[in-house]
């Protein structure tokens, strides 16, 4: 998970994310050079750090669309259990990475563990993403 602030990284994964990441992995980042690339776009609010951490900045909001690509389970397992609850009917939650083998034991499984017991189906893009819409 690229964090976007300078000297940050990838961190350290735990057991259930075997997917080939190691802490240190998108240091090449900066919150200023995500923040130039995104200028065109005014409606972009920021929150640097690490998840679950920055998601309390949010805990007010409502959300339409969810784009995830935390590549770690349980920084999705967090943002699932996060955002679900604060979606509007309708809404879109995206997750990267999803139909890639490589996170079978991470993203898939955190992703197929949270809505095992929702009544939303998980669809698999061909780009090897998933879609969720909240009914």
């Amino acid at each position: 998970m690229g964090t976007g602030v300078t000297g940050m990284s990838m961190p350290p994964g735990t057991e259930a994310d075997p997917s080939g990441h190691r802490e240190g992995d998108f240091s090449d980042t900066s919150l200023p050079a995500v923040k130039e690339f995104l200028a065109p776009y005014p409606f972009v609010r920021f929150h640097p750090g690490l998840v679950p951490g920055t998601l309390a900045e949010a805990a007010d909001s409502r959300f339409a669309f969810v784009y995830l690509d935390l590549d770690l389970y349980q920084p999705t397992v967090d943002c699932c259990e996060f955002f679900y609850g604060r979606m509007e009917r309708g809404a879109f939650l995206v997750f990267d990475d999803y139909g890639f083998p490589t996170y079978e034991r991470t993203i898939r499984k955190a992703v197929d563990e949270f809505f095992a017991d929702k009544p939303e189906s998980v669809l698999v893009l061909p780009t090897a993403q998933a879609v969720v819409c909240k009914l």
